[in-house]
């Protein structure tokens, strides 16, 4: 559900259908999208281009690949921005001109176990430095990838997310949810 900061700028968790419907009222703007590392992020690319979106990747290419965005290069406006979220000029670089910003930058929850602080680092303070910079910006929207890894072990039972409480098991599901208490300051 979106909720508005008392900075102005809209803040989401919320599935990629979801999220293209509402971005219809926002008219023709260029969106960025913070990494392409995850499976995800190239798929959101490819749907963002094939409703006509003009995109911008910012990506370290640490664990992804170009050749992911090759489908979608060749079909609409693509423009990579090689970098990281831990660089503020590189994701001021990425961020211009954009209206939408959709965050799923990640370091994976199996390498929180053995560079929990590095983790930590991506997750929770790269999250800040973007939305920092989509703050100063003054970004008209910012939707952030969150994690079922908030929630830690839950159990055999279903997974509401109005009703279980969020005790994150590693450091990957902690960082995210800061990263989501960051999203709604």
């Amino acid at each position: 559900m979106p909720v508005r900061s008392p900075a102005g700028l809209l803040h989401a968790v919320s599935p990629v259908d979801d999220v293209n419907v509402r971005l219809e009222r926002l008219g023709t703007c260029y969106v960025a999208v913070a990494t392409i590392d995850i499976a995800i992020g190239s798929h959101l690319v490819d749907r963002l281009v094939a409703e006509g979106w003009a995109v911008t990747v910012l990506d370290d290419f640490s664990t992804g690949a170009r050749a992911n965005l090759a489908d979608a290069q060749s079909r609409g406006e693509v423009r990579i921005v090689e970098g990281s979220i831990l660089d503020p000029q590189a994701i001021e670089a990425a961020m211009a001109g954009s209206e939408v910003v959709f965050h799923l930058a990640v370091r994976c929850v199996r390498r929180s176990l053995g560079e929990p602080l590095h983790n930590h680092e991506v997750n929770a303070t790269g999250t800040l430095n973007v939305l920092e910079v989509a703050r100063r910006r003054q970004v008209g929207r910012f939707i952030y990838c969150s994690s079922s890894e908030v929630y830690g072990n839950c159990g055999p039972g279903p997974l509401v997310e109005t009703a279980t409480v969020c005790e994150p098991a590693t450091v990957y599901g902690a960082a995210k949810l800061a990263g989501e208490h960051y999203a709604k300051a």
